[in-house]
């Protein structure tokens, strides 16, 4: 425990411990995945104990991988942000929950039924203006997207958020106990 308290007084071991936090607070913000929200808890779990476990292991310090680590979190971070954009709907006025929908309304990501209703022109064209139409409800985004669409987009996106949370405090860890060991070294 000594450890774990000795890691958290630098910037690096701070900036860790804080990415614990954020999947689990990216749930009760609701920009957690749609498909599977509790996967920002279970996430939260994830980078604690691997946070307890570089601390408890410390022959494992590495500044470079510690920086390539960080870069490809802020790589899976941008690519969450964007992809949550496009593949999830939040209506207007209704800003606390958004449902899991397909690859945006690309023509290879939509439904027969759905390439009619754009056709007809009948209710617009953005992907809220559509389910507005056919309803919302959480089965009816399948009448505008099938399956393997939702699914897919919502895995991405699943992977994505795990990716950037366990990379983020991967890489501040590593930073951090490789600071330690300098630090130690230096002395």
């Amino acid at each position: 425990m000594k450890q774990l308290f000795t890691f958290f007084k630098n910037i690096y071991g701070l900036t860790a411990g804080i990415g614990v936090a954020i999947p689990g607070f990216s749930y009760f913000i609701q920009k957690s995945p749609p498909l599977f929200p509790g996967i920002a808890l279970i996430v939260s779990a994830l980078c604690m104990g691997l946070l307890v476990h570089f601390v408890k292991n410390r022959k494992t310090a590495s500044t470079k991988r510690g920086w390539w680590l960080m870069v490809l979190a802020i790589a899976c971070l941008v690519s969450y942000l964007l992809l949550f954009d496009y593949t999830t709907v939040t209506f207007a006025g209704n800003n606390t929950s958004c449902l899991q929908i397909g690859f945006g309304l690309s023509d290879w990501s939509i439904t027969d039924k759905a390439r009619h209703i754009i056709a007809s022109k009948l209710c617009g064209n953005a992907k809220e203006d559509i389910l507005l139409c056919v309803s919302i409800t959480r089965e009816n985004v399948f009448v505008i997207w099938p399956r393997w669409s939702v699914y897919g987009a919502g895995i991405l996106l699943m992977v994505l958020f795990t990716l950037s949370s366990l990379a983020w405090v991967s890489g501040w860890g590593l930073l951090g106990l490789a600071y330690i060991s300098k630090n130690k070294n230096d002395e």
